[in-house]
């Protein structure tokens, strides 16, 4: 299996690895398959490094932020971290 190869960490955003948990599909004889999503991948480790990026997607495809722009964010947790580390890797002042 050839890994993917990417230039930016936040090209890692939305495509953390799926993993097939064996073990536990046979420890309860399950037909199924179980897959864990490892979101620790995100360039935060978190699963709102995700809503981070759309956020800034969508405030700049509408024109709201631009080079030099300034994000003012009140966060209390992962989002705000994941503004931070999204914002900051394309040039924003966070």
């Amino acid at each position: 299996m050839t890994p993917h190869l990417f230039s930016s960490a936040e090209q890692l955003i939305g495509h953390t690895p799926l993993l097939r948990l064996r073990k536990i599909e046979e420890y309860f004889s399950l037909f199924a398959q179980v897959l864990a999503k490892l979101e620790n991948f995100n360039l935060t480790g978190s699963v709102k490094d995700r809503v981070a990026k759309a956020i800034l997607d969508d405030a700049e495809q509408k024109g709201l932020i631009r080079p030099g722009s300034t994000i003012i964010e009140a966060p209390s947790g992962n989002t705000g971290l994941g503004l931070a580390a999204v914002g900051t890797m394309r040039g924003y002042r966070v």
